[in-house]
């Protein structure tokens, strides 16, 4: 039986293409086509059932996949803190970290299948709160804090720089337009790389948060149906974070002579509260406390 040109290229498209996948969106199947010119079997993947061992279907990557990161989880815990020497009250310090989670968001809701947690990466501890207040024998009269009458208060006296932003205690947290997850990993980043842990200044704090917020625009750009989360996620560590490690490089803020700016800032500060010249001590690892000398 002689068969039309029609069906010859059906046919030959068949045996060409004898086990084609399709990777189609997220509201969509594969379609598996065999035939042997006297059977055609369909089969519809309902996502991933097939996927080699070890994979699964992943909906952002549209096919089966190793395991993807899902999303970051912020945490915190508490530090130890005590009032310096010469001193009373309580004070308390807390520390920011952050942990990866990997899996995969399966068809056709997106569930999350989870394969494993990644380790907790923990920034330095900061000060929350601070109500030490100098001992009634220790000098100034039992008076203590701010007497802003060129009254210099007594070694040990700790005081924060309101110009590093740590947390949403101070003021200019809120300064920017990411939330307040997100502006803790610019805060953390600073920390990582400043050889003091020095928290960041309002500048840069609104500079990397703009500068972050401007990759991920551009990645759901290239990445269409991409969530803003997902967004942000995927252009933290590159290119936001490599970006903010070079700047500080070339700023030399992970080097020993930076100590010396800390305290220069520190000194400024206490000078400036007391309204006498004081020299003050950065406190390495508080993100943004300094002692008097």
């Amino acid at each position: 039986m002689m068969l039309s040109s029609r069906w010859i290229m059906l046919l030959l498209a068949l045996l060409i293409l004898p086990n084609a996948v399709f990777a189609l969106n997220q509201n969509n199947a594969d379609v598996l086509l065999g035939s042997d010119l006297k059977n055609m079997d369909i089969v519809i993947n309902p996502g991933g059932s097939g996927c080699p061992s070890g994979q699964y279907w992943d909906i952002g990557r549209g096919g089966c996949t190793t395991e993807v990161l899902l999303r970051s989880v912020a945490v915190s815990e508490s530090c130890a803190c005590g009032c310096p020497s010469g001193t009373t009250g309580f004070c308390s310090m807390q520390r920011n970290g952050s942990y990866d989670v990997f899996g995969w968001r399966l068809p056709t809701a997106g569930n999350e299948l989870i394969s494993r947690y990644g380790a907790t990466n923990w920034g330095s501890c900061f000060s929350v709160s601070n109500n030490c207040v100098a001992d009634p024998d220790s000098g100034d009269g039992g008076g203590g804090g701010d007497t802003g009458g060129g009254t210099p208060p007594p070694p040990g006296t700790t005081l924060f720089v309101i110009a590093f932003i740590c947390d949403a205690s101070n003021p200019n947290f809120a300064s920017g337009s990411l939330d307040s997850g997100n502006k803790m990993k610019i805060i953390g980043t600073y920390q990582r790389f400043s050889s003091g842990s020095r928290c960041p200044e309002l500048a840069g704090f609104i500079f990397w948060q703009d500068s972050w917020s401007n990759w991920a625009r551009q990645y759901q750009a290239a990445n269409p149906g991409t969530s803003w989360d997902l967004a942000l996620l995927s252009t933290f560590s590159t290119p936001t974070q490599e970006a903010m490690d070079s700047s500080a490089a070339a700023n030399g803020e992970g080097s020993p002579e930076h100590m010396a700016f800390l305290n220069g800032v520190c000194s400024n500060e206490a000078s400036a509260k007391y309204g006498v010249p004081l020299t003050a001590t950065y406190i390495i690892g508080s993100g943004s406390t300094c002692v008097v000398n």
